[in-house]
């Protein structure tokens, strides 16, 4: 029984460590605690008179430049505009905060006027020192959109199936057998969060199975009791989920036994697994 578990929680792993290494392109990241920023012309010069301030929540773009400035590696940030207090992202994080500071003059990204209405500065170059950008706790957001090819990925790996659910057929009960399937499989995998590793992949497999048959579940009566276990071909597919670093999946298929062929009550007939499981391995 703990090598059957053992089993499954490695061969549901193996869908979690493939997402992990998708190519996927963030789209902003999320800046989690009050910033301060410099402002820089089109020539990347410090524009010393004004301080901009953000509230958490800000967003900027991740496609940012490095400039050595005065001796000192800054980082140069662009970010989506805003609209009714509001950035134009799916996420609609709000960055409105109070004015702060006499000298130098210290705005807001969103701000209030005179008459009580959202100031909004869009379209600034923001500059913070390099060190103080990676000092920051800092959330990197991807698309997860469902009409975009690009946020879908093939991956490849094998995949084990430990055991099987086999509905009653004819005289045969309802029954769960330890015929192990082991074979590559490619799937297509989707990012579910745009923030957290949540995934979801179809995969599909042909493998080899290794079947056991007995007399209870063959239909010849002459059958050899001393072949006990055959081979076979399995093909499958399903669906598994990844959070985080944990792992649910269901699994379906049919298995097509060797020598015996329809003799065995399964051949060609519906089977299903499942597991739960546990991503040990580090995270980057």
């Amino acid at each position: 029984m703990k090598n059957i578990l053992f089993i499954s929680l490695l061969s549901l792993s193996t869908f979690s460590i493939l997402a992990q290494q998708r190519g996927e392109k963030k789209v902003t990241i999320e800046i989690n605690q009050r910033a301060s920023y410099m402002e820089v012309n089109e020539r990347y010069e410090l524009l010393g008179d004004t301080i901009y301030y953000s509230n958490t929540g800000f967003l900027v773009f991740p496609d940012y430049d490095i400039i050595d400035i005065g001796g000192e590696d800054y980082v140069i940030l662009s970010y989506p505009n805003f609209k009714n207090g509001q950035q134009y992202t799916t996420s609609k994080r709000s960055a409105i905060a109070p004015l702060a500071g006499t000298s130098p003059i210290h705005f807001d990204i969103v701000s209030k006027d005179e008459n009580g209405k959202n100031h909004y500065i869009n379209g600034k170059k923001l500059a913070m020192k390099k060190s103080d950008f990676e000092a920051l706790n800092k959330t990197d957001h991807y698309s997860t959109s469902w009409n975009k090819r690009r946020n879908y990925d093939l991956t490849f790996g094998v995949l084990t199936v430990p055991f099987k659910l086999r509905p009653k057929i004819d005289s045969t009960n309802f029954n769960l057998t330890t015929d192990i399937t082991l074979g590559p499989y490619f799937g297509i995998t989707k990012r579910l969060s745009s923030s957290r590793r949540f995934y979801m992949t179809v995969p599909f497999t042909l493998g080899l199975s290794f079947i056991n048959v007995n007399d209870s579940n063959t239909s010849n009566t002459t059958f050899d009791n001393d072949i006990g276990v055959v081979p076979g071909i399995t093909w499958s597919s399903g669906l598994v989920f990844q959070l985080d670093d944990f792992n649910i999946g269901i699994v379906f298929g049919k298995d097509h036994a060797s020598f015996i062929g329809e003799e065995w009550r399964y051949n060609g007939e519906y089977w299903y697994s499942f597991a739960i499981g546990y991503n040990f391995l580090a995270q980057d």
